[in-house]
Protein backbone atom coordinates (compact mmCIF):
# COMPACT_ATOMS: atom_id res chain seq x y z
CA UNK A 1 0.00 0.00 0.00
CA UNK A 2 2.72 2.60 0.57
CA UNK A 3 4.40 1.60 -2.71
CA UNK A 4 1.39 2.03 -4.53
CA UNK A 5 0.61 5.39 -2.26
CA UNK A 6 4.07 7.06 -3.31
CA UNK A 7 2.94 6.34 -7.28
CA UNK A 8 -0.35 7.35 -6.84
CA UNK A 9 0.64 10.97 -4.98
CA UNK A 10 3.40 12.17 -7.49
CA UNK A 11 1.68 10.41 -10.23
CA UNK A 12 4.45 8.59 -11.36
CA UNK A 13 4.15 4.97 -13.10
CA UNK A 14 5.20 2.10 -11.86
CA UNK A 15 7.80 -0.46 -12.86
CA UNK A 16 7.16 -3.69 -11.13
CA UNK A 17 9.20 -6.91 -12.41
CA UNK A 18 6.86 -9.13 -14.38
CA UNK A 19 3.51 -6.73 -14.71
CA UNK A 20 2.43 -4.10 -17.25
CA UNK A 21 3.80 -0.29 -16.37
CA UNK A 22 1.35 1.03 -13.90
CA UNK A 23 0.76 -1.99 -12.14
CA UNK A 24 0.46 -1.87 -8.43
CA UNK A 25 2.20 -3.94 -6.40
CA UNK A 26 -1.18 -5.18 -4.97
CA UNK A 27 -1.35 -7.37 -7.75
CA UNK A 28 2.15 -9.56 -6.92
CA UNK A 29 1.70 -12.63 -6.69
CA UNK A 30 5.10 -13.69 -5.87
CA UNK A 31 6.24 -13.23 -2.81
CA UNK A 32 10.21 -13.57 -3.52
CA UNK A 33 9.16 -10.47 -5.81
CA UNK A 34 11.01 -7.18 -4.96
CA UNK A 35 11.39 -3.66 -5.81
CA UNK A 36 14.36 -1.36 -6.59
CA UNK A 37 16.60 -1.02 -2.87
CA UNK A 38 14.33 -3.99 -1.26
CA UNK A 39 11.96 -1.61 -0.64
CA UNK A 40 9.13 -4.14 0.47
CA UNK A 41 11.05 -6.09 2.47
CA UNK A 42 12.38 -3.32 4.53
CA UNK A 43 8.91 -2.08 5.20
CA UNK A 44 7.29 -5.75 6.27
CA UNK A 45 6.44 -7.30 3.35
CA UNK A 46 5.59 -11.23 4.94
CA UNK A 47 6.92 -14.08 3.19
CA UNK A 48 3.14 -15.72 3.15
CA UNK A 49 3.83 -18.75 4.00
CA UNK A 50 1.25 -18.43 6.30
CA UNK A 51 -1.90 -16.75 7.21
CA UNK A 52 -1.23 -15.67 10.23
CA UNK A 53 -0.73 -12.05 10.63
CA UNK A 54 1.88 -12.40 13.05
CA UNK A 55 4.55 -12.72 9.12
CA UNK A 56 4.43 -9.25 8.98
CA UNK A 57 6.93 -6.93 10.47
CA UNK A 58 5.83 -3.89 11.64
CA UNK A 59 8.72 -2.23 13.40
CA UNK A 60 10.25 0.83 12.06
CA UNK A 61 14.01 1.03 11.59
CA UNK A 62 17.29 2.91 9.82
CA UNK A 63 16.56 1.11 7.16
CA UNK A 64 13.14 2.30 6.07
CA UNK A 65 14.01 5.85 7.12
CA UNK A 66 16.62 6.17 4.94
CA UNK A 67 14.74 4.49 2.36
CA UNK A 68 11.80 7.25 2.72
CA UNK A 69 14.39 9.68 2.52
CA UNK A 70 16.96 9.18 -0.39
CA UNK A 71 16.15 5.39 -1.75
CA UNK A 72 15.03 4.56 -5.29
CA UNK A 73 11.75 3.89 -5.22
CA UNK A 74 10.98 7.69 -3.80
CA UNK A 75 13.59 8.92 -5.40
CA UNK A 76 12.53 6.83 -9.53
CA UNK A 77 8.60 8.49 -8.65
CA UNK A 78 9.88 12.18 -7.93
CA UNK A 79 12.19 12.15 -10.93
CA UNK A 80 10.22 11.04 -13.29
CA UNK A 81 9.79 13.75 -16.18
CA UNK A 82 5.86 12.89 -16.48
CA UNK A 83 4.77 12.51 -13.05
CA UNK A 84 2.35 14.90 -11.07
CA UNK A 85 5.24 17.55 -9.89
CA UNK A 86 6.77 17.49 -12.97
CA UNK A 87 3.43 18.58 -14.89
CA UNK A 88 2.22 21.38 -12.36
CA UNK A 89 5.41 22.73 -12.90
CA UNK A 90 4.94 23.31 -16.33
CA UNK A 91 1.23 24.13 -16.58
CA UNK A 92 1.06 26.49 -13.28
CA UNK A 93 3.25 29.58 -13.26
CA UNK A 94 1.72 30.86 -9.44
CA UNK A 95 3.88 28.79 -7.49
CA UNK A 96 1.44 28.92 -4.42
CA UNK A 97 -1.09 26.60 -6.17
CA UNK A 98 1.49 24.32 -6.58
CA UNK A 99 2.24 23.64 -3.36
CA UNK A 100 -1.33 23.56 -2.61
CA UNK A 101 -2.02 20.81 -5.40
CA UNK A 102 0.84 18.98 -4.09
CA UNK A 103 -0.95 19.08 -0.52
CA UNK A 104 -3.94 17.84 -1.95
CA UNK A 105 -2.40 15.29 -3.63
CA UNK A 106 -0.02 13.96 -0.53
CA UNK A 107 -1.81 14.75 2.40
CA UNK A 108 -5.55 15.12 1.05
CA UNK A 109 -5.78 18.99 2.63
CA UNK A 110 -4.90 22.58 1.48
CA UNK A 111 -1.96 23.63 3.20
CA UNK A 112 -1.88 26.22 5.98
CA UNK A 113 -0.01 29.58 5.61
CA UNK A 114 2.70 28.74 7.25
CA UNK A 115 3.15 25.91 5.37
CA UNK A 116 2.71 27.34 2.34
CA UNK A 117 5.02 29.79 3.49
CA UNK A 118 7.74 27.11 3.67
CA UNK A 119 6.62 25.32 0.47
CA UNK A 120 7.49 27.95 -1.27
CA UNK A 121 10.41 28.65 0.34
CA UNK A 122 11.88 24.99 -0.49
CA UNK A 123 10.73 26.02 -4.56
CA UNK A 124 12.53 29.25 -4.58
CA UNK A 125 16.07 28.00 -2.16
CA UNK A 126 17.60 26.42 -5.12
CA UNK A 127 17.24 29.53 -7.87
CA UNK A 128 20.44 30.96 -6.84
CA UNK A 129 22.22 27.36 -7.51
CA UNK A 130 20.04 26.58 -10.51
CA UNK A 131 21.39 29.38 -12.18
CA UNK A 132 24.97 29.55 -10.74
CA UNK A 133 24.76 25.69 -12.95
CA UNK A 134 22.86 27.16 -16.05
CA UNK A 135 25.88 30.14 -16.04
CA UNK A 136 28.07 27.20 -15.89
CA UNK A 137 26.84 24.95 -18.07
CA UNK A 138 26.80 28.04 -20.56
CA UNK A 139 30.21 28.74 -19.93
CA UNK A 140 31.01 24.75 -20.74
CA UNK A 141 29.28 25.50 -23.97
CA UNK A 142 31.22 28.34 -25.07
CA UNK A 143 34.55 26.62 -24.02
CA UNK A 144 33.51 23.67 -26.16
CA UNK A 145 32.49 25.70 -29.32
CA UNK A 146 35.66 27.22 -28.96
CA UNK A 147 37.40 24.14 -28.94
CA UNK A 148 35.45 22.79 -31.79
CA UNK A 149 36.00 26.27 -33.99
CA UNK A 150 39.47 25.96 -33.07
CA UNK A 151 40.08 22.20 -34.44
CA UNK A 152 40.90 23.03 -37.86
CA UNK A 153 44.20 25.30 -37.01
CA UNK A 154 45.24 22.79 -34.39
CA UNK A 155 44.65 19.71 -36.60
CA UNK A 156 47.12 21.95 -39.18
CA UNK A 157 49.48 22.53 -36.51
CA UNK A 158 49.39 19.26 -35.62
CA UNK A 159 50.15 18.03 -39.43
CA UNK A 160 52.83 20.36 -39.95
CA UNK A 161 54.29 19.19 -37.26
CA UNK A 162 53.96 15.05 -38.05
CA UNK A 163 55.44 16.22 -41.75
CA UNK A 164 58.76 17.13 -39.93
CA UNK A 165 58.66 13.58 -38.77
CA UNK A 166 60.62 11.02 -40.73
CA UNK A 167 59.07 8.49 -42.84
CA UNK A 168 61.51 5.54 -43.50
CA UNK A 169 62.04 3.28 -46.15
CA UNK A 170 63.88 0.35 -45.60
CA UNK A 171 66.87 -0.24 -47.92
CA UNK A 172 67.16 -2.36 -50.62
CA UNK A 173 69.87 -4.62 -49.44
CA UNK A 174 72.05 -5.64 -52.64
CA UNK A 175 74.83 -7.72 -50.82
CA UNK A 176 75.94 -8.01 -47.25
CA UNK A 177 79.79 -8.90 -46.49
CA UNK A 178 81.40 -9.99 -43.18
CA UNK A 179 85.26 -8.91 -43.29
CA UNK A 180 85.37 -11.78 -40.20
CA UNK A 181 83.68 -14.34 -42.46
CA UNK A 182 80.36 -14.61 -40.61
CA UNK A 183 77.26 -14.95 -42.63
CA UNK A 184 74.95 -12.18 -43.13
CA UNK A 185 71.27 -13.46 -44.26
CA UNK A 186 68.83 -11.22 -45.26
CA UNK A 187 65.52 -12.23 -43.72
CA UNK A 188 61.89 -11.68 -45.29
CA UNK A 189 61.75 -8.23 -42.98
CA UNK A 190 64.37 -7.08 -44.95
CA UNK A 191 66.98 -7.23 -41.84
CA UNK A 192 70.07 -9.19 -42.12
CA UNK A 193 70.84 -12.10 -39.28
CA UNK A 194 74.51 -12.63 -38.44
CA UNK A 195 75.19 -16.09 -37.99
CA UNK A 196 78.77 -18.27 -38.14
CA UNK A 197 81.85 -17.32 -36.98
CA UNK A 198 81.98 -14.20 -34.33
CA UNK A 199 85.65 -12.82 -34.76
CA UNK A 200 87.21 -9.42 -33.53
CA UNK A 201 87.82 -7.01 -34.71
CA UNK A 202 84.59 -7.41 -37.34
CA UNK A 203 83.29 -4.78 -39.91
CA UNK A 204 80.12 -5.14 -41.80
CA UNK A 205 79.86 -4.42 -45.47
CA UNK A 206 76.36 -3.63 -47.04
CA UNK A 207 75.56 -2.04 -50.21
CA UNK A 208 72.14 -1.47 -51.18
CA UNK A 209 70.51 0.94 -54.80
CA UNK A 210 67.70 3.45 -54.49
CA UNK A 211 65.95 5.28 -56.78
CA UNK A 212 65.37 8.06 -53.49
CA UNK A 213 66.60 11.68 -54.17
CA UNK A 214 67.54 14.05 -51.44
CA UNK A 215 68.56 10.91 -49.00
CA UNK A 216 68.86 13.13 -45.32
CA UNK A 217 69.46 10.23 -42.57
CA UNK A 218 69.96 6.58 -42.42
CA UNK A 219 68.27 4.47 -39.54
CA UNK A 220 70.31 1.28 -37.53
CA UNK A 221 67.60 -0.76 -36.08
CA UNK A 222 69.55 -3.40 -33.97
CA UNK A 223 67.11 -6.14 -33.70
CA UNK A 224 66.27 -9.21 -31.28
CA UNK A 225 66.67 -12.79 -32.47
CA UNK A 226 66.32 -16.48 -30.31
CA UNK A 227 69.88 -17.66 -32.51
CA UNK A 228 71.37 -14.72 -30.78
CA UNK A 229 72.93 -15.22 -26.77
CA UNK A 230 70.89 -13.43 -24.41
CA UNK A 231 68.50 -13.23 -27.58
CA UNK A 232 70.41 -10.24 -29.11
CA UNK A 233 70.59 -8.06 -30.53
CA UNK A 234 74.46 -8.28 -29.79
CA UNK A 235 76.36 -12.03 -30.89
CA UNK A 236 78.38 -10.91 -26.86
CA UNK A 237 77.29 -13.83 -24.39
CA UNK A 238 75.02 -10.64 -22.32
CA UNK A 239 73.68 -9.66 -25.98
CA UNK A 240 75.97 -6.44 -26.03
CA UNK A 241 77.49 -5.21 -29.27
CA UNK A 242 79.99 -2.38 -29.69
CA UNK A 243 79.63 0.01 -32.96
CA UNK A 244 82.66 1.93 -33.34
CA UNK A 245 82.36 3.19 -36.50
CA UNK A 246 79.11 3.86 -38.92
CA UNK A 247 80.37 5.44 -42.05
CA UNK A 248 78.44 5.74 -45.55
CA UNK A 249 79.41 6.00 -49.19
CA UNK A 250 77.60 6.66 -52.29
CA UNK A 251 77.84 6.83 -55.70
CA UNK A 252 75.93 7.98 -58.85
CA UNK A 253 73.71 5.14 -59.93
CA UNK A 254 75.74 3.39 -63.12
CA UNK A 255 78.60 5.94 -62.12
CA UNK A 256 82.36 4.37 -62.52
CA UNK A 257 85.46 5.21 -59.55
CA UNK A 258 85.35 5.67 -56.13
CA UNK A 259 82.17 6.35 -53.66
CA UNK A 260 81.77 9.82 -51.88
CA UNK A 261 81.51 9.46 -48.23
CA UNK A 262 79.28 11.50 -46.45
CA UNK A 263 79.73 12.45 -43.15
CA UNK A 264 76.87 12.45 -40.28
CA UNK A 265 76.04 15.33 -38.11
CA UNK A 266 74.41 14.30 -35.77
CA UNK A 267 73.22 10.77 -34.12
CA UNK A 268 70.54 9.66 -31.90
CA UNK A 269 69.17 6.62 -30.36
CA UNK A 270 66.45 5.10 -28.26
CA UNK A 271 69.29 4.25 -25.68
CA UNK A 272 72.68 4.57 -25.40
CA UNK A 273 75.42 2.77 -22.63
CA UNK A 274 76.74 5.25 -20.38
CA UNK A 275 80.60 5.55 -21.97
CA UNK A 276 79.54 4.53 -25.27
CA UNK A 277 76.79 7.28 -26.58
CA UNK A 278 75.67 6.38 -29.93
CA UNK A 279 77.14 9.94 -31.14
CA UNK A 280 80.58 7.85 -30.98
CA UNK A 281 79.63 5.96 -33.76
CA UNK A 282 79.95 8.45 -36.17
CA UNK A 283 83.71 9.77 -35.15
CA UNK A 284 86.65 8.54 -36.21
CA UNK A 285 87.94 7.57 -32.81
CA UNK A 286 88.05 4.00 -32.52
CA UNK A 287 87.76 3.80 -28.74
CA UNK A 288 84.36 5.40 -28.72
CA UNK A 289 81.00 3.74 -30.04
CA UNK A 290 77.51 2.66 -29.30
CA UNK A 291 76.82 0.04 -26.99
CA UNK A 292 73.26 -0.82 -25.23
CA UNK A 293 74.28 -2.07 -21.87
CA UNK A 294 72.58 -3.05 -19.38
CA UNK A 295 69.26 -3.36 -22.01
CA UNK A 296 70.09 -6.74 -23.67
CA UNK A 297 67.18 -8.77 -24.95
CA UNK A 298 65.39 -5.82 -26.81
CA UNK A 299 65.69 -3.72 -30.35
CA UNK A 300 66.96 -0.30 -30.14
CA UNK A 301 67.14 2.53 -33.18
CA UNK A 302 70.09 4.36 -34.34
CA UNK A 303 69.63 7.22 -36.45
CA UNK A 304 71.90 9.36 -38.42
CA UNK A 305 71.91 12.87 -39.78
CA UNK A 306 73.46 13.63 -43.18
CA UNK A 307 75.10 16.63 -42.91
CA UNK A 308 74.73 17.21 -46.50
CA UNK A 309 72.02 15.37 -48.86
CA UNK A 310 72.60 12.38 -51.15
CA UNK A 311 71.00 14.06 -54.37
CA UNK A 312 72.08 12.25 -56.98
CA UNK A 313 69.47 12.84 -60.06
CA UNK A 314 69.06 8.95 -61.12
CA UNK A 315 69.00 7.59 -57.17
CA UNK A 316 72.43 6.36 -55.52
CA UNK A 317 74.07 3.36 -54.63
CA UNK A 318 74.99 2.87 -51.06
CA UNK A 319 77.42 1.67 -49.11
CA UNK A 320 77.12 1.30 -45.24
CA UNK A 321 80.43 0.41 -43.22
CA UNK A 322 80.26 -0.74 -39.96
CA UNK A 323 83.49 -1.07 -37.41
CA UNK A 324 83.47 -3.30 -34.73
CA UNK A 325 86.25 -3.00 -32.86
CA UNK A 326 86.01 -4.02 -29.32
CA UNK A 327 89.35 -5.81 -29.01
CA UNK A 328 89.34 -9.61 -27.72
CA UNK A 329 85.70 -9.60 -27.39
CA UNK A 330 82.17 -10.82 -29.70
CA UNK A 331 80.98 -7.64 -29.51
CA UNK A 332 78.98 -7.61 -32.60
CA UNK A 333 75.59 -6.64 -34.01
CA UNK A 334 73.91 -9.79 -34.47
CA UNK A 335 70.54 -8.57 -36.23
CA UNK A 336 70.28 -5.42 -38.15
CA UNK A 337 67.98 -3.77 -40.26
CA UNK A 338 68.59 -0.39 -42.16
CA UNK A 339 66.57 3.02 -43.22
CA UNK A 340 66.76 5.83 -45.05
CA UNK A 341 64.56 9.01 -45.25
CA UNK A 342 64.53 12.21 -47.60
CA UNK A 343 62.67 14.37 -44.55
CA UNK A 344 63.86 17.35 -43.87
CA UNK A 345 66.44 17.88 -40.90
CA UNK A 346 66.41 17.59 -38.09
CA UNK A 347 64.90 14.36 -37.71
CA UNK A 348 63.06 13.04 -35.02
CA UNK A 349 63.70 9.44 -33.86
CA UNK A 350 60.37 8.26 -34.40
CA UNK A 351 58.10 8.79 -37.31
CA UNK A 352 54.47 8.21 -37.68
CA UNK A 353 53.33 4.72 -38.40
CA UNK A 354 53.13 3.54 -42.51
CA UNK A 355 49.61 4.54 -42.95
CA UNK A 356 49.79 7.91 -40.78
CA UNK A 357 52.29 8.97 -42.85
CA UNK A 358 50.90 7.79 -46.31
CA UNK A 359 47.74 10.04 -45.54
CA UNK A 360 49.41 13.10 -44.72
CA UNK A 361 51.67 12.91 -47.82
CA UNK A 362 48.35 13.48 -49.48
CA UNK A 363 46.76 17.23 -49.95
CA UNK A 364 43.90 17.72 -47.40
CA UNK A 365 41.70 18.73 -50.07
CA UNK A 366 42.01 15.55 -52.09
CA UNK A 367 41.88 13.07 -49.19
CA UNK A 368 39.89 10.06 -49.49
CA UNK A 369 37.17 9.80 -46.26
CA UNK A 370 39.43 6.90 -45.47
CA UNK A 371 42.04 9.17 -45.66
CA UNK A 372 40.90 11.42 -43.51
CA UNK A 373 39.58 8.83 -40.80
CA UNK A 374 43.38 7.81 -40.47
Amino acid sequence: MLYDTIQRATGSVSRLPGLPLGSRAAQLLDSAQDVPGGFLDLFGKPPRESACECERSGGLMLGPVLNMVNGPVVADAIKDPNNRIATLLRKEKDSAKVVQELYLALLCRQPTKKETEAGLKALHDGAADYAEQVAEAKRNQAAVAAYQQSQPARMAQWEEGLKRMPVWQPLDVLTAVSKGGAKLTKQPDGSILASGPNKTPEVYTVRAKTNAVGITGIRLEVLTDPSLKANGPGRAPNGNFVLNRFKLFASDVGAQGKPIEFAFGRAQATFSQGAFDVSGAIGNNPATGWAIAPQFGRAHTAVFELRNPIAFSKGAVLTIRMDQLFAGKEHNIGKFRLSFTTTKLPLALNGPPPHLAAALAVEPSKRTPNRRRC
